[in-house]
């Protein structure tokens, strides 16, 4: 019942965070030269929060096989893939505008390139590691490699969500929507927390 609760806490949590970011980058009163900022901004948060968030939790919850769960993690893990490259790209050509261009100036850029990184390896690695559809590794290497990709992961989605809070801190320094843009990295840190709770509170499910 408590895996089922915190399902369900997850899911209005995420639905509250997509409300509230659209509500955030749909406002007025922001300069028209932050648009690409505020597309980077709901790239990320539908990246990490919304798709990565929801591929841990419906592995560790959804009533089906294991290849199914798999196959649901990997494709959520892959559009969450997207999502970031959509989003670095974005910001990418803002500060290519910049004159001179300003690539790299902060922590959050080189934090969030060492995510992106991470996601790619982590993506490779899983798909390699633990498809569907080959034997290669053994079952015993899999087991082996399992722990490095459960822990390896969730501290790579724990890391994307605090450095997504750290450049909504960036983001409020630039507009006057500071309430708004407060609540919504604390329903980002809320939905991680969440999702981690799933993790904890229930073992994957058993191939059938």
């Amino acid at each position: 019942m408590a895996v089922i609760a915190y399902g369900i806490i997850r899911l209005v949590v995420t639905i509250v965070v997509v409300v509230v970011t659209l509500a955030l980058f749909a406002a007025k009163g922001v300069p028209s030269m932050m648009k690409d900022v505020k597309v980077h901004g709901a790239l990320m948060i539908a990246s990490f929060v919304v798709a990565m968030g929801v591929a841990i939790t419906s592995y560790k919850n959804l009533p089906v096989s294991h290849t199914a769960a798999k196959f649901i993690h990997g494709t959520l893990n892959f559009i969450a893939l997207v999502l970031m490259f959509a989003g670095f790209s974005v910001i990418y050509e803002f500060k290519e505008k910049s004159v001179p261009p300003k690539h790299f100036a902060m922590t959050h850029s080189w934090v969030g390139m060492l995510i992106l990184v991470l996601v790619v390896f982590m993506y490779l690695f899983g798909g390699v590691a633990f498809n569907c559809f080959s034997m290669f590794p053994s079952e015993e290497m899999r087991r082996k490699l399992k722990p490095i990709h459960k822990y390896l992961g969730i501290g790579v989605f724990v890391l994307g969500n605090v450095n997504i809070a750290a450049g909504l801190c960036i983001y409020r320094e630039m507009v006057v929507l500071e309430s708004l843009v407060n609540w919504v990295s604390l329903l980002c840190i809320l939905a991680m927390f969440v999702t981690l709770f799933t993790v904890i509170l229930r073992k994957p499910v058993k191939a059938s």
